[in-house]
C-alpha cells in the first residue's frame, strides 16, 4: 500500500500503461545503516559493500529493501527503485565518504536512518561539525541528496 500511496506504482509502471517506467536503473543509492544486504536475493549483483563494521541488526536490510528491493521473494515488498545499485556503509560513513562514492560510483542520494544523541537537550539543534560538513556538501555536490529519518 505504501508504494501505491506514494505513487511509486505509477512511476514504475510501463509507459504503455500510463506510467513513467522509472525503476532506478543507473541510479546509485547510499545506505548508511547497520547491515550488508548482499546475501539477500533481492539485491543480487546490485550491492557495493563498504560496511566495514559487523552488522548489528536487520534495520539496514529493511531500509535497503524499501529503497531498492527487487521484490523477488515477494512482489509486495518491492522497493521504490528496484533496479538501483546500493552502496552500503556503516551509518554516517555513507556521507563522510560521499566525495569518493560520487566520483567512483556516481552516488546521487543517501539514506541515513539511525539514532540521534538522546538525553542531552544541549545537543538538540546544535550546529556542529557534522552540520557544517553536510552544508558544505550541498555546495560541493549539488546533485547529491542526503535524506535523514525524522523518527526515533
Amino acid at each position: 500500500m505504501d508504494r501505491a500511496d506514494a505513487r511509486a506504482n505509477l512511476l514504475n509502471a510501463p509507459v504503455a500503461f500510463g506510467g513513467r517506467n522509472l525503476k532506478g536503473e543507473g541510479i546509485v543509492i547510499g545506505i548508511g545503516d547497520d547491515a550488508n544486504p548482499s546475501t539477500h536475493v533481492d539485491f543480487t549483483n546490485r550491492i557495493i559493500n563498504r560496511t566495514y563494521a559487523p552488522p548489528s541488526g536487520e534495520h539496514g536490510k529493511h531500509v535497503a529493501g524499501t529503497a531498492a528491493g527487487a521484490g523477488i521473494l515477494n512482489e509486495l515488498y518491492k522497493g521504490y527503485a528496484p533496479k538501483a545499485t546500493i552502496i552500503t556503509q556503516y551509518f554516517s560513513g555513507i556521507w563522510t565518504n560521499a566525495a569518493s562514492y560520487i566520483q567512483d560510483y556516481g552516488m546521487v542520494i543517501t539514506n541515513n536512518s539511525y539514532g540521534a544523541v538522546t538525553g542531552d537537550c544541549s545537543y538538540s539543534g546544535l550546529y556542529d561539525l557534522y552540520s557544517a560538513i553536510l552544508d558544505q556538501q550541498a555546495f560541493d555536490f549539488p546533485y547529491l541528496q542526503n535524506v535523514f529519518a525524522a523518527g526515533q
